[in-house]
């Protein structure tokens, strides 16, 4: 595995702990955008090295980033960035329904004005956007932002757990999936419009509308590969 420079961590003023995150953050974006692909190796001293840090964070975070999906552990190989299965992938999917589902009906009623602001702005950037990368991750993070206020920790947890693995699917679909970016722009704007209305019903119906029907074409995609 090759490493892009990235300016050291300075170990004197991270703790164990946020070195940890600090180590993974970097790995989950550069997964994220593609910069390491599928079945690239991550090793640990290389990691440890370019970054600036012991082993000890970098094997911390990379259990970190397998236990999120984004890694597996290969008895030859190490961490390796794993590739998910049709059916992993549209499981994944129907959990972020019902998790984000659970989190809307939390968040819309004590939206803020703040969490309103920052959505409306990463739509905009989206909108902006002519790289399918920055596309996918401005995304994630619009999904997010919606359900911040909720001050479910857990489930917020989860969500973002689950739209990490879901992102890397996502900046291969809407360069494949004619009309996928400009459908979920769409979304993004009435989700916008229902969160600021407070409206939890409607913005529960256009999430199970918006993950469907990337479900639905997952599965469409799955079942068109397995006719004989």
């Amino acid at each position: 595995m090759t490493m892009s420079a990235t300016a050291p961590l300075n170990p004197e003023t991270l703790g164990a702990v946020s070195a940890e995150g600090s180590v993974a953050e970097i790995l989950r974006r550069r997964i994220l955008s593609g910069r390491l692909g599928v079945g690239a190796r991550l090793r640990q001293t290389d990691i440890a090295q370019e970054l600036g840090v012991s082993t000890t964070p970098v094997r911390e975070a990379l259990r970190s980033l397998t236990a999120e999906g984004l890694l597996e552990i290969d008895t030859n190989r190490g961490a390796v960035i794993r590739k998910l299965s049709d059916d992993e992938l549209i499981e994944v999917l129907e959990l972020q329904v019902l998790i984000e589902s659970a989190s809307l009906r939390s968040s819309v009623p004590v939206m803020t004005e703040a969490a309103l602001n920052q959505a409306a702005f990463l739509h905009q950037r989206m909108l902006d956007s002519d790289d399918g990368t920055e596309w996918a991750l401005l995304n994630r993070d619009f999904h997010l932002t919606l359900a911040a206020p909720s001050g479910r920790t857990r489930t917020q947890r989860a969500l973002r757990e689950l739209l990490n693995v879901s992102t890397i699917q996502l900046r291969q679909d809407i360069e494949d999936w004619e009309g996928r970016r400009a459908q979920g722009e769409r979304d993004h704007a009435r989700f916008i419009e229902v969160a600021r209305s407070g409206d939890v019903e409607a913005a529960v119906i256009l999430i199970e509308a918006h993950t469907g029907a990337a479900i639905q074409h997952r599965l469409e995609l799955r079942d068109s590969v397995n006719v004989v």
